[in-house]
């Protein structure tokens, strides 16, 4: 005799990327399990494959989470942890005020309240970049735990060009739409190495001013008494 189905909420969240909302069931027993077990592991690594599959677990739609935007990604993991957790995400951040030239180092212990992480654009940040008034680019955005995890300022120029070729999603002019996939890597690389250096200053812009989803949070430090603005980003601090 069959045994009967359990049934579970279903919940919708509005992914940027895609200008739609998705929907999604809570945490069942089996993505606890993946929690903890990244938990124990505690590296990035574990971490972003875990939360990749937990999301492709809940998600009740058709997802290409592999290549989905991190911006995306983490949106949908913090409304997972929304509604199957609850909206309150407890957190430690350490004192780094100095203190009679010694770094207070207190522990701060708070709440981050999930419903009111934001989807961040900084002003200006396009994925379409123009090379010449006739000629543009097509940014796609990096996915979670991908090589953009660098400072794009801190990188050589050999670094920019490979990001440009990784995340190159078609190119384009007046009258024509060249994809990514049908360019081979030679026409690419050559194609990239005909940019000026003022040119490769805009791939750096679109790299640097990726959007983000955060919690800001006043924090005074218990022992020092200073007053700390806190930004909670990125798939590890909202993992907990």
């Amino acid at each position: 005799m069959a045994l009967p189905k359990i049934e579970y909420p279903i919940f919708d969240v509005h992914l940027k990327s895609l200008n739609k909302k998705v929907k999604f069931r809570p945490f069942l027993v089996k993505e606890e399990k993946l929690l903890l077990m990244a938990k124990e592991a505690s590296d990035l690594p574990t971490i972003f494959e875990t939360v990749k599959q937990i999301v492709n677990n809940c998600c009740l739609e058709e997802l290409d989470v592999a290549n989905l935007p991190i911006f995306d990604i983490e949106m949908i993991f913090v409304h997972l942890r929304l509604k199957s957790v609850g909206e309150n995400l407890e957190l430690i951040y350490k004192c780094n005020n100095v203190v009679e030239n010694e770094p207070c180092d207190a522990n701060m212990a708070f709440e981050v309240d999930l419903n009111e992480v934001q989807f961040i654009e900084p002003k200006g940040h396009t994925n379409k970049i123009m090379v010449t008034d006739k000629v543009g680019v097509c940014l796609k955005y990096p996915s979670l735990g991908t090589s953009t995890s660098i400072a794009v300022n801190e990188t050589n120029l050999e670094d920019i060009m490979e990001l440009i070729v990784e995340h190159l999603d078609y190119i384009f002019d007046e009258n024509s739409k060249y994809d990514a996939d049908s360019i081979t890597r030679e026409e690419l690389e050559e194609f990239i190495g005909s940019l000026s250096l003022d040119q490769v200053g805009a791939f750096k812009e679109f790299f640097n001013t990726l959007p983000y989803i955060e919690s800001k949070k006043e924090v005074t430090c218990n022992k020092c008494g200073y007053q700390h603005t806190i930004r909670v980003q990125g798939i590890d601090d909202f993992f907990g």
